[in-house]
């Protein structure tokens, strides 16, 4: 089964923003707290090493649904604080996807 992805209006980007910079954030926290534990097997097994990668890996996937959204809100004339609004949650969603690859 595929999934469609639901594209808004431009009264939904304080909601975009607010997600992806929340998003970043706690991923950003996540990812200090793996590599504090990195060289200290005894606190992370392979399991949960393998969930974390996994919930990463799957959100990464979904990255050009948010980036698909802003290109379509640029389409749709927004005013100059929506634009960067829209730049702000572009480079949240870059700065994200550059910081989480997993191979």
């Amino acid at each position: 089964m595929t999934k469609q992805a639901k594209f808004y209006g431009l009264d939904m980007i304080p909601v975009y923003l607010e997600i992806s910079a929340g998003q970043l954030q706690e991923s950003l926290t996540q990812l200090q707290n793996l590599e504090a534990c990195q060289n200290k097997p005894y606190i992370l097994d392979d399991d949960i090493v393998n969930r974390v990668i996994k919930l990463h890996t799957e959100q990464n996937e979904l990255l050009w649904v948010a980036l698909k959204q802003c290109k379509l809100w640029r389409d749709q004339k927004p005013t100059p604080e929506q634009l960067g609004d829209i730049e702000r949650i572009e480079r949240f969603t870059q700065r994200y996807s550059r910081r989480f690859i997993f191979s």
